[in-house]
């Protein structure tokens, strides 16, 4: 099994060149962490350009993985990522209250406990 990671476009800035790039890749799943999530607002990111490659892998992948940690949750950051609708799973490390995980489980995202 090989899993391919993506090279590193951010340390550089994003150019139409790379954004190309970036829309003809075909990926089975993206995982995809982020600094802040919200019921309400979702996923979210610090920095715009790391936010920019996340969208664009989301937008691609057949299925999106979400790694949230407790210190994640109810937070958000300067830039929207992705919605409950855009994600299949999100992992985490602590129990969520029951009122969050009915609400994500209700827009059918599975929560991952690890």
């Amino acid at each position: 099994m090989s899993i391919p990671v993506l090279p590193s476009f951010l340390s550089f800035k994003l150019t139409k060149s790379r954004e190309n790039t970036l829309k003809s890749l075909n990926a089975n799943k993206a995982i995809i962490s982020c600094k802040g999530f919200d019921i309400e607002k979702g996923f979210t990111e610090s920095n715009e350009l790391e936010a920019q490659v996340k969208k664009m892998m989301i937008e691609i992948a057949d299925q999106v993985y979400m790694i949230a940690d407790h210190t994640k949750m109810n937070k958000t950051a300067l830039v929207n990522i992705a919605t409950l609708d855009d994600v299949d799973f999100i992992f985490t490390d602590k129990v969520l209250p029951p009122s969050q995980e009915n609400a994500i489980r209700e827009k059918n995202v599975e929560i991952v406990y690890c």
